[in-house]
């Protein structure tokens, strides 16, 4: 899957770019991860099947899903 380059140097898959873009919360969210957590995303988004699982994953970091921590509220 192609690549896009992020701001602090690490390279997003083009599917989970494209679905961080899709929701209003989700850079800031990705950005407040830290890089052992963003790796993990990455690489679990390279794996992934379609684009409705990175959509799942996404959405899970933003709702505190997944094992993902919940930035929603703090955003807001």
């Amino acid at each position: 899957m192609k690549k896009r380059s992020y701001s602090q140097g690490e390279e997003l898959p083009l599917g989970l770019s494209m679905c961080m873009a899709q929701n209003p919360y989700a850079y800031g969210c990705f950005a407040r991860l830290s890089n052992e957590e963003r790796r993990s995303l990455i690489s679990k988004a390279e794996k992934a099947r379609d684009l409705g699982q990175i959509n799942d994953m996404v959405s899970g970091m933003v709702n505190g899903t997944d094992s993902q921590p919940n930035f929603y509220r703090g955003l807001m």
